[in-house]
């Protein structure tokens, strides 16, 4: 059941200790390897930790598993911000 993990990614996210949160996430999708949501969540951690190489990965991911889904169309706009930062 990914559902403890899934909460304990959401209370890492909530105070900011992203390593934690990544690994939280990895191991929900390695439960449901499907899961674009969650990939979208790890893709999120990734942008905030400035890990350009493995957002994009994750994205890829997203792209392979849901092309057309509002969560490809959400992780391409969070790259083009990833870019545009500072």
């Amino acid at each position: 059941d990914p559902y403890p993990l899934d909460m304990l990614s959401s209370y890492y996210q909530s105070t900011n200790q992203i390593e934690k949160e990544i690994s939280a996430y990895k191991k929900f999708l390695e439960l449901d390897p499907l899961n674009y949501q969650m990939e979208l969540l790890l893709a999120n951690a990734y942008a905030r930790k400035g890990e350009m190489v493995n957002l994009e990965e994750s994205i890829e991911r997203i792209k392979a598993l849901a092309p057309k889904s509002q969560e490809y169309l959400d992780a391409q706009a969070l790259l083009i911000q990833f870019q545009a930062a500072p």
